[in-house]
């Protein structure tokens, strides 16, 4: 789930339909899914391109490649709001499901350097996803490990601000975030990670990853916590993806998984100690993929994820980073769907 909105809707409809998908209660949601479905569709691709370099004489390649790929789309999510309580713990959630369609486009440009070989030495690759609701730029250079060519490591950088897009940093004593919109703040992002591919057969694939990051919001300083329990700082994650490759058009099937958290939070102002700003979070899920054609795929998700839970009783989110954590909850957090055209 990383990218969303390039849209024809008329501008009432578009508010209507984009300000409860973003609301602050729900940020550690969007970028679970995100992140889920961003490494699921990573395995997708990958466990294509294996199937079909396995039905393929490997071609031996010198020099530079050179490639764009655009894409347009739409995701739709039926997203699950739950209020979960357990023994003397409480989250603040709300028992509904919000159902949504977003158009999203995308543009990747990759540049890979053969040498004698027929797999890159070294990728570069740019993508830009442009839509109201946000414009997200990033770039990313991966190199596999000599002697050890299913593992490889990437370095990257993203940088993420909207229209509609709402950034907060909070303020403890009105106990609220102070939102700032449109272009006004900048959610930054300079990862190193390692990735590695097991192919098993020409019909099972795992692929799994480490990733070291360091996120940022522009305005924040490294005491403040910024929208959705987020700050300034190190944060690690890893994940792993089984997929089965089937010769139709349900072509792909899998699970996957996902925990991160950050590294350390005492860069945070103290009266944030009960917070915990190293929670850790986990998503797990199955996704499937259907391909009608050599254009046009139709991705699902249906992912499961821990919420904090808290010892007080509240009424808004705003409140929670100064009540004390007292664990996680599971919960099912919807359905995502997500149609790509490539032209």
């Amino acid at each position: 789930m990383r990218r969303y909105l390039n849209s024809v809707l008329p501008l009432f409809f578009l508010i209507m339909l984009i300000s409860p998908i973003f609301s602050r209660e729900l940020q550690d949601e969007k970028e679970k899914i995100e992140s889920a479905i961003s490494i699921a569709e990573d395995s997708t691709s990958k466990s294509s391109k294996q199937n079909e370099d396995e039905n393929a004489v490997a071609e031996t390649k010198s020099g530079i490649e050179p490639k764009w790929e655009f894409s347009a789309g739409a995701i739709g999510v039926f997203l699950n709001k739950p209020e979960i309580k357990a023994g003397n713990t409480h989250f603040s959630g709300v028992d509904s499901f919000e159902a949504f369609l977003l158009p999203d486009a995308s543009a990747d440009f990759s540049l890979k350097f053969y040498k004698n070989s027929a797999f890159p030495l070294l990728t570069i690759k740019a993508s830009t996803a442009l839509t109201l609701l946000y414009l997200e730029e990033s770039v990313s250079l991966s190199v596999p490990i000599p002697f050890f060519p299913l593992v490889s490591f990437s370095v990257g950088a993203e940088i993420l601000t909207g229209l509609f897009y709402n950034y907060g940093v909070y303020d403890p004593n009105k106990k609220e975030y102070e939102e700032n919109g449109g272009f006004q703040n900048f959610q930054y992002k300079f990862s190193g990670t390692a990735n590695l591919f097991l192919p098993f057969s020409n019909k099972m694939t795992v692929l799994g990853y480490y990733e070291l990051a360091y996120d940022g919001l522009t305005g924040a300083a490294d005491s403040d916590l910024w929208t959705g329990g987020n700050f300034n700082g190190l944060s690690h994650s890893a994940g792993v993806a089984a997929l089965y490759y089937l010769p139709a058009k349900l072509d792909l099937i899998g699970f996957l998984g996902i925990t991160t958290a950050k590294l350390d939070d005492s860069s945070l102002d103290s009266r944030y100690s009960d917070f915990d700003g190293t929670f850790r979070s986990y998503l797990v899920s199955p996704f499937a993929n259907f391909s009608f054609n050599k254009k046009n795929s139709l991705f699902l998700l249906a992912p499961f994820g821990n919420r904090r839970s808290f010892s007080v009783l509240h009424k808004d989110s705003d409140e929670e980073p100064l009540l004390k954590t007292s664990g996680s909850e599971w919960a099912w957090m919807g359905i995502i769907l997500k149609y790509t055209h490539k032209f």
